[in-house]
């Protein structure tokens, strides 16, 4: 993209050179007059000399002393110099920032990469200390950690490289990897859990936040269906409703 920019800004200067070529050079006003022809000598006495001046609009060095006594004694090069300065000294040196500005986003998102590569290493060296920290205090032996299991479990025993997190309690650790919701952990929640926490480009509060949307979720759908059998049962005819009473039938004599 870089060197595209560089070939595009070439050749915007070797056009507007041509065009001051044919505009000042060639103008016999210009070239006579005593106001402007040293300028035109100087500054626009050939293409290489134009092209050189150009440059000076592209640094927007000193340029004023060059087109003024122009475009006061040929108004019409105003446009021509207008032209160079919005085509030229503005777009494309925005151009070349815009240019400059991505190469050093995708420098910094390689650098990201490169850091998450790292971490992801870490953390899978870790995996076996997590897993002894869980058969450790499991200590019924049912694959499983209730709360009162992981609040035993001290912080420090977690591996401090996946401490980067704030996490002040082992029970708010305990409810952001209880992701069903039944109380108890599996090994394979608390590893993946604990992997998927340091591993995600997400806050601790985001991840809160979607556990209570899903609970809500949960209670939602408990209630509609506790609401739903009500509903059923209230339409469902009573006994007294559905069998009519006999009456008492009258012996014949």
């Amino acid at each position: 993209s870089s060197d595209l920019t560089f070939v595009l800004l070439l050749l915007a200067i070797y056009v507007f050179a041509c065009m001051g070529v044919e505009l000042i050079t060639k103008d016999v006003f210009l070239r006579e007059h005593k106001d402007t022809m040293w300028i035109v000598e100087y500054h626009f006495g050939s293409l290489s000399r134009t092209l050189l001046t150009l440059l000076q609009f592209v640094c927007a060095d000193s340029v004023a002393g060059i087109y003024m006594p122009l475009v006061i004694h040929k108004p019409i090069l105003i446009l021509y110099f207008l032209l160079i300065m919005m085509f030229v000294s503005v777009a494309l040196m925005n151009l070349v920032t815009a240019v400059l500005v991505e190469g050093a986003m995708d420098q910094g998102s390689k650098d990201r990469e490169l850091e998450k590569h790292d971490l992801k290493e870490t953390v899978m060296k870790a995996i076996p200390k997590l897993m002894s920290v869980f058969e450790a205090h499991d200590t019924d032996n049912s694959g499983t950690l209730t709360k009162e299991e992981v609040r035993q479990v001290p912080v420090s025993e977690v591996p401090p490289e996946l401490l980067k997190h704030s996490i002040g309690s082992m029970e708010e650790l305990f409810e952001m990897l209880d992701v069903s919701g039944d109380g108890t952990i599996s090994q394979l929640e608390f590893a993946e859990g604990l992997l998927n926490l340091f591993l995600m480009d997400v806050p601790i509060e985001t991840m809160q936040t979607l556990k209570l949307l899903r609970l809500t979720e949960q209670r939602l759908m408990k209630m509609d269906q506790k609401l739903s059998a009500m509903a059923t049962e209230m339409q469902r005819p009573s006994i007294n409703q559905a069998v009519p009473a006999r009456r008492p039938s009258k012996d014949k004599s």
